[in-house]
């Protein structure tokens, strides 16, 4: 009988060319055996995709600013705002945004609340956040009309 014909390796879920040797040759003697075995592993589709390792992606080199190390924790800092969220004051509702602020390096996290998207509302965010966690040697954002505002 050829391997098609014994259905070893779909009963063992296509396991290696030595545990499908074995188990074949608990009752038959195949002359070449081994040889045999993986001939049809590699022409046996359910067999090949079994082994396929999974391809990994090619990755960028990180950026400087991520690795600046013996800096201390917001030295290179990442800022972007999010929202709108619905707040009641009172009887009413007023929307209102946050801005997270994010250490580069040590991915340390500094959150602070927005009344409104526009440059003085970011620039009072950076104030408390520089009072609280110092001066950072550099700050990246997006293009938000709010950040670039904030570059003058």
């Amino acid at each position: 009988p050829s391997l098609d014909d014994l259905h070893y390796d779909a009963q063992l879920f296509h396991p290696g060319a030595e545990r499908l040797y074995a188990e074949i040759r608990r009752t038959y003697w195949i002359l070449r055996g081994r040889q045999a075995i993986k001939k049809h592993q590699y022409q046996c589709v359910d067999c090949r995709r079994w082994r396929a390792s999974p391809a990994t992606p090619k990755m960028a080199d990180l950026p400087s600013a991520r690795l600046r190390l013996y800096k201390p924790p917001f030295w290179s800092t990442g800022v972007d705002c999010f929202g709108p969220y619905l707040v009641k004051i009172g009887r009413r509702s007023e929307k209102r945004w946050g801005i997270i602020y994010k250490c580069l390096t040590t991915r340390c996290v500094h959150l602070d609340l927005l009344p409104s998207l526009d440059t003085n509302s970011f620039l009072m965010s950076l104030r408390r956040f520089i009072a609280r966690r110092g001066k950072p040697y550099e700050l990246w954002s997006d293009r938000g009309t709010n950040f670039r505002g904030g570059h003058k």
